[in-house]
């Protein structure tokens, strides 16, 4: 019951919210709509797989997802996350 309740909020339209989008705009996966748009992409100094080679290979193949999606890759200071993480 409880979750059902934070979807329906999670999934309404806020039209003060600068990130919200009306339900139905998305294209699906890798249609042209997609096109077009920023993702950040931390620095390569900031990027940790903990030794785990298939983590590091999913990671490789998401960036290379995106961009055939045309994503335009926009490198992040990635430190505030990393510092957060760290009080945790």
């Amino acid at each position: 019951m409880i979750a059902r309740r934070v979807y329906a909020a999670a999934r309404g339209f806020d039209p003060v919210d600068a990130y919200s989008i009306p339900a139905g705009q998305f294209a699906p996966r890798g249609q042209a709509r997609a096109r077009g748009f920023t993702r950040g992409l931390p620095r390569p100094t900031q990027l940790s797989f903990f030794g785990d080679a298939q983590y590091a290979r999913l990671f490789e193949e998401t960036v290379d997802q995106l961009e055939a999606l045309g994503a335009k890759p926009v490198e992040i200071d990635f430190e505030p996350f990393l510092a957060t993480a760290r009080l945790l």
